[in-house]
Formats: structure tokens, sequence, C-alpha cells
């Protein structure tokens, strides 16, 4: 037999040999374990296979060469998805982090407060200072930085605030206004509801 003829022979082993085992084994951790703990059986069935359908009688130890590379393959994939995964993770928290920053300076600026004063469990009414004109300025410019819109009612809702007027329809005629916050009032939860808004 040509060299040629076994390249060519070895390619269809592994052909076949691929095809059943993306049949049998998963891409997962557990296909993996599968493969690595029934490497022998596997073998076995596969030589079977291949010569019940075709009488071609392959040798076990070629059988178990693909097997192995695919095993390494499955490996190296589970690998790259393990590090792509803890990655994105990583990503992910940077920009949850950057996120929370942009707001919590948004809250800094909009109230007139120094940044360091500024803290995740600060009420923003009773720590902060925050009036009902403040509310307003402060959910327009969070509006306009994250290009989100953020319903009057749903500031209510998440924020515990009532107001004595509709603060998106303020008009001269109104001469006294106030805010009444409950406790969930808080920096936190603004983020948390401009997060589920962006």
């Amino acid at each position: 037999m040509s060299e040629a003829d076994k390249d060519y022979e070895v390619k269809v082993l592994t052909m076949v040999i691929n095809t059943y085992l993306e049949e049998i084994v998963s891409v997962t951790k557990e296909g993996l374990k599968f493969l690595e703990s029934n490497r022998d059986q596997v073998v076995w069935k596969l030589a079977i296979r291949i010569y019940t359908q075709s009488g071609y009688k392959v040798e076990f130890s070629t059988i178990r060469e693909i097997i192995e590379a695919k095993t390494g393959a499955i490996k190296h994939y589970l690998e790259m998805e393990t590090r792509q995964f803890a990655e994105e993770k990583k990503r992910q928290k940077l920009r949850n982090a950057d996120f929370s920053v942009r707001v919590l300076t948004i809250v800094g600026e909009q109230l007139g407060v120094e940044l360091n004063k500024v803290k995740l469990d600060s009420h923003l009414v009773d720590d902060l200072g925050m009036d009902d004109l403040d509310l307003v300025e402060l959910i327009g410019a969070l509006e306009e930085e994250f290009g989100i819109e953020i319903p009057d009612n749903t500031v209510g809702e998440q924020l515990g605030v009532e107001y004595s007027f509709n603060w998106r329809g303020l008009s001269s005629s109104v001469s006294e206004t106030s805010i009444t916050a409950g406790a969930e009032c808080t920096v936190k939860n603004l983020i948390n509801l401009v997060s589920k808004r962006f």
C-alpha cells in the first residue's frame, strides 16, 4: 500500500470514528469523562461497527489514537470555553463597576455632593438632600447619559417616591412641591433601576 493510500485510509477512518464519537459523546465535561473512562469499550465497539459495516479490519491502536486526538480536542475546547467564560465574567464585572461609577458620578453632580460622600446605601433624600426638582434633573441626566427612558411610575415604584405633582409636567403655577421617599430611595436602588432600563 502506497503512502498516499495509507494517508487516505487514515483520513476516512478518522472521519468515520469522529462521526461515531459525535453521536455518542457530547462536548461537555460529562462527555469527556465518559470518553476517558470508557475508551477501551468505545475502541471495541468502533472496531466491531467498522468491520460489520465494511469488512475492514482496523487496528485497535489506530482507533485509540483517533479517540485520544478527539479527547484532546474536547479538552482544548472546554478549556477555551472556560477561559472565555471567565474573561466575559471579568469584563461584565468591569462594565458593572464602570456603570455604577457613572451613576454615582451623576448623582453627585446633580445633587451637588462630593463623590466620596455618595455611597450605595446613601438615602437620596435624607443623606444626600435630594428634593423633587433634583429628582427630575437627576432622572433626566441618567436618561441622557445612558440613552434610556425611565417612566415616572417606575421611579415611584422602585424608589418608593411620592410627589405632590406630576414632575414631568412642571408649570410655573406650581408654587410648592414636596417629595416623600421611603427607605428604598437609595443610590443602590437607583443603580438597579437604571441598569434594568439600560
